[in-house]
């Protein structure tokens, strides 16, 4: 095998074909590795200290069989600095189950000459790996891991976010049924709450008025959230200009007599629809919640549409575990090379981490 390295825009937009043809061959293919997705986040926080590091992988038949979606970012300890690897997508735009993905049935070849690539002839490109929200079954970072333990490096793994997942049903009865009975009768006594008082509406933008869309869900988002949402509405308007004949974007509001009381962004991809981002307006009917309700309406349309998965992404916020108790996890990995400054920076983080936990 051997290794490419594409560390400008130029290149990586040359290859928007290729990285996604090998991501629909593996078993890692979500919208959070999509070339579109991981371009878009290159065009807005690839900047200042951090440099593209994508690895392209080919076989002896010169085929590409693997991609590492990675970027450097030069970290300051004191006076002096090293280069940190991390995985594209993270940390601005809270990306999961990020990966390094290969043909189906070659993750084990792969991850074994990444490996040795990363501790040969690629040494000189990085001080320390963090991968963060590393989807739990990743068979990259299970065989990468188990080669690291044989060579008898040192690494840190911990938990990485939990991200509760709906397995829709065929109907909405089927779905309602499955849920706790004090959250059906609560979504309906909601619903009719609101419908006596209020001309009850949802506004879906998949695709005409979509750009309109996204400027107005980010009004309601900063002004209805606790967080700026300039870098991500920056991000989410370039994603939706790569991906604008993809049909990646979806965004609902809900409207009682034509106020938007709020709006879900959502990603699709295949057959799942990730709720990305939520903005609701909480005073509006202190009698009922409208972002639940919200979410139980656009529960109800993706199984009308088909969806098979409606997954909440990271985060432990209450509202998502009143519709379901399943889910899937991710994790997060930190190793260093055998030089002073490296093993120094791993030795201080593990100490503030030990120091946090005693806190506790």
């Amino acid at each position: 095998m051997r290794a490419e390295i594409v560390t400008s825009l130029e290149e990586f937009k040359d290859i928007k074909d290729d990285w996604n043809n090998i991501l629909g061959m593996s078993i890692s293919n979500v919208i959070f590795l999509t070339w579109e997705w991981m371009y878009s986040w290159a065009v807005c926080f690839i900047a200042g200290k951090r440099e593209l590091f994508v690895v392209k992988i080919y076989d002896d038949g010169n085929r590409l069989v693997g991609i590492a979606p990675w970027y450097t970012d030069r970290i300051s300890i004191g006076p002096a600095s090293m280069k940190q690897v991390g995985i594209m997508g993270s940390p601005e735009t809270a990306s999961d189950y990020l990966d390094v993905f290969a043909v189906r049935g070659r993750e084990k070849e792969v991850s074994n000459f990444i490996y040795d690539y990363l501790f040969g002839d690629g040494s000189i490109y990085w001080d320390c790996l963090n991968f963060q929200d590393v989807k739990a079954e990743s068979l990259f970072l299970l065989y990468f891991i188990h080669k690291h333990r044989q060579h008898g490096r040192h690494f840190e793994i911990g938990q990485g976010s939990f991200c509760p997942i709906i397995k829709l049903p065929e109907t909405e009865a089927e779905f309602l049924s499955q849920i706790s009975p004090n959250r059906s009768k609560r979504f309906r006594q909601d619903l009719r709450t609101l419908k006596k008082t209020d001309m009850v509406e949802i506004e879906t933008y998949t695709e005409d008025g979509l750009e309109n869309a996204i400027d107005e869900f980010f009004i309601l988002y900063e002004q209805k959230t606790e967080w700026d949402g300039k870098d991500l509405h920056r991000f989410i308007t370039t994603f939706n200009e790569s991906t604008r004949d993809a049909g990646k974007l979806q965004i609902d509001f809900l409207l009682a007599n034509g106020n938007t009381i709020g709006g879900l962004l959502h990603l699709k991809h295949n057959d799942t629809l990730f709720l990305y981002l939520m903005a609701v307006d909480k005073k509006y009917n202190t009698r009922i919640s409208a972002g639940n309700l919200l979410v139980g309406l656009c529960v109800i349309r993706a199984i009308e549409s088909r969806f098979r998965i409606y997954d909440f992404l990271k985060g432990y916020e209450e509202y998502k575990f009143y519709w379901t108790s399943d889910g899937r996890t991710t994790q997060t990995v930190s190793l260093a090379q055998r030089k002073a400054l490296p093993i120094f920076y791993m030795i201080k983080r593990m100490g503030k981490n030990t120091i946090k936990t005693i806190m506790r």
